[in-house]
């Protein structure tokens, strides 16, 4: 009998250790993905309802960033809520069980900056501990938010998200988006197979993809990045480049011990402030020394591109960071999101400087920044008479070395907004025949 018992009562030791443990992760993963500026106004936040929690100004001091001007760009950037913050408003407005809530705002911190998410739910299944079906709840949740899109694993789902969001049926809109290529090419007789709708039915989804976005989240220089550097990179005394935190936050956050000698830690109040104020400062440590681990491999790997410039970047992804420093892709992902470099006065956002390798020459490889840079070079030296076509694209790089197909060359220029060389041309030509109409004219009807 007594054998019959012990196994159960170390089950739930083990389950309540678990869950007591989600928390603190949650916690030390929030602080890890916050921008400065957000998370200079966590840290004040938790500091005025927590008394163990002291620290000093935290408002970042430099002399190009100091007086009026710092002052008034502040007042300008109080009211930019970043991504996050923004989808853990809209998280927090729904309806959800607990568990479901709070691994949607867990995901919400996983995005990249362009509203993806990298890591598959398997994945964070297993890091988590947490069943399947509790973290496609919570992303089905997510991506219910605003803007449409967020939360998507690829383009196809991003675009289907979209759709859905313009109001078309959920297996409609992953239909539409499998015959993609037919409506790219107008192919309306297949279409009205495929989808069994008429020709207007099928332009007017037409023109729906054609205002559809690759990204979710378009990612403008924000007032947080421009102001704040979380890192940046000079030289020492022998030349070679060092980083170095831009405000070393884990630095100016303390315990008050004061308050700490003299209250009872029986209390409950106590018990949970303290906890939360040494979670708080643990958060802030391992965030600037992820950061700097980040910033000093990144300086090793990218060297060529801070020597000679963005067609030197060297090809670099999350999960090679990653696997060199020892840590989850995810955590690489959080670390980054949002955080800028700042080299010889100029700012960087850190994702730059992770770019999928393509296959070049012999065992070489190139970055798909670098690549992506030569298309679009080659689209804007292109004759206005002859616009090149992707594979005209595809061929002239693969006589350079770069081993890529077409369809790459379709989805990079379609990330950078450049329209197919079909449309390229006829823009052309409508701008040289604009001067020619008569002034109350148009063009002819068919």
């Amino acid at each position: 009998m007594p054998l019959a018992v012990k196994p159960s009562t170390s089950l739930s030791l083990r389950q309540r250790q678990r869950l007591s443990l989600v928390p603190g992760l949650r916690t030390g993963l929030m602080i890890l993905r916050l921008p400065t500026l957000d998370l200079i106004d966590t840290i004040q936040a938790e500091a005025a309802d927590n008394p163990y929690l002291l620290h000093d100004d935290l408002r970042p001091r430099s002399a190009a960033l100091a007086g009026s001007a710092y002052d008034a760009a502040l007042e300008t950037a109080v009211a930019v809520r970043s991504l996050v913050a923004d989808l853990h408003s809209q998280i927090g407005a729904m309806t959800l069980p607990v568990q479901v809530r709070a691994v949607a705002e867990y995901l919400a911190g996983d995005l990249r900056e362009d509203g993806y998410l990298d890591t598959p739910l398997p994945v964070l299944a297993a890091t988590l501990g947490l069943p399947l079906p509790l973290l496609q709840a919570g992303l089905q949740a997510l991506q219910s938010c605003d803007p449409a899109g967020i939360g998507a694993r690829n383009l196809s789902e991003c675009l289907k998200l979209q759709l859905i969001d313009r109001g078309q049926d959920p297996e409609l809109a992953g239909r539409i988006i499998a015959h993609l290529d037919l409506f790219a090419v107008e192919n309306w007789r297949a279409l009205r197979q495929e989808l069994a709708m008429e020709r207007p039915e099928l332009e007017r989804i037409a023109a729906l993809i054609r205002d559809l976005t690759p990204h979710p989240v378009s990612a403008p220089a924000t007032p947080d990045a421009i102001l704040t550097p979380d890192l940046v990179l000079d030289k020492d005394g022998t030349g070679a480049l060092r980083v170095r935190l831009g405000l070393a936050l884990a630095n100016h956050v303390r315990l008050n011990t004061t308050l700490l000698r003299a209250s009872t830690h029986g209390a409950d109040f106590a018990a949970d402030r303290l906890a939360r104020a040494e979670a708080m400062i643990e958060a802030l440590r391992f965030r600037g020394e992820t950061l700097l681990r980040i910033g000093r491999l990144i300086a090793e790997r990218q060297h060529r591109f801070f020597a000679h410039g963005p067609d030197h970047l060297a090809p670099l992804s999350r999960a090679m960071l990653a696997a060199e420093l020892g840590i989850h892709a995810s955590t690489v992902g959080r670390a980054v999101a949002s955080k800028s470099l700042e080299v010889r006065g100029q700012l960087y956002p850190l994702s730059l400087f992770f770019s999928t390798p393509l296959p070049a020459d012999g065992d070489g490889s190139v970055a798909a920044f670098v690549v992506q840079r030569r298309i679009a070079w080659m689209i804007e030296q292109e004759p206005p008479s002859a616009p090149l076509s992707d594979d005209a694209i595809c061929h002239a790089l693969r006589a350079t070395g770069v081993d890529i197909a077409r369809r790459t060359v379709a989805k990079y220029r379609g990330c950078m907004r450049i329209p197919s060389s079909f449309a390229r041309r006829r823009r052309k030509a409508a701008q040289r025949l604009r001067p020619a109409l008569p002034a109350s004219g148009g063009f002819p009807h068919d």
